[in-house]
């Protein structure tokens, strides 16, 4: 009988945001002013989990599509009108092309294998003009060093790229942008979808 691996995400669900908290990510509410929404736009946000980003976004745009592949993740978003949870994988997404205004993937891009398959199907599901947030940990010193070390040991092995790598990853599936810096533990790609 074969062993099936440990949903780590499904056992960590209900003390997820309360870790979140505890690790000293950085706040919400100055990510989302970087990403500028406005009342009209539709947002997707990939690997979001418990919706920690999405619900403070959907007071903020139209509607916010949480795409997650556990759902014991999703189970756990606040309920809103405009939020939605769908199960599904960044390499393969469930939309039509040129489908959301706005893209965030926040502390999830290293859990995603094929990142590159991830920042193409990104880069479909944008609109022309519509703008792409990643926000990820930089492992190059020794907090994200600590953070890499506890999520090769009691999540996945997780892959992170260095600030320059995202930059040429995202670049290299046609978003134009750049990478800055948002706390002591994380830096951010912005940038937007060129127009035709």
């Amino acid at each position: 009988m074969s062993h099936m691996p440990t949903d780590w995400f499904a056992v960590y669900a209900p003390i997820y945001d309360a870790f979140v908290g505890l690790a000293g990510v950085a706040p919400v509410a100055p990510l989302l002013e970087l990403a500028a929404l406005r009342a009209h736009e539709t947002v997707l946000d990939i690997g979001g989990g418990t919706g920690r980003v999405a619900s403070a976004a959907a007071g903020l745009c139209r509607e916010v599509v949480v795409l997650d592949p556990c759902r014991a993740m999703l189970e756990r978003m606040p309920a809103r009108a405009n939020l939605r949870a769908v199960a599904g994988r960044a390499q393969e997404l469930p939309f039509e092309t040129n489908r959301f205004d706005v893209v965030l993937c926040v502390d999830a891009l290293h859990h995603i294998k094929d990142a590159s398959a991830a920042a193409t199907e990104m880069h479909r599901v944008l609109r022309p003009g519509g703008r792409i947030l990643v926000q990820e940990f930089d492992v190059r010193g020794l907090p994200g060093r600590t953070v890499q070390a506890f999520e090769w040991l009691f999540v996945d092995r997780s892959r992170f790229l260095d600030p320059m790598a995202l930059e040429a990853l995202l670049q290299g599936a046609g978003f134009q942008g750049n990478t800055r810096r948002r706390s002591w533990l994380e830096y951010a790609f912005l940038g937007q979808k060129a127009a035709p």
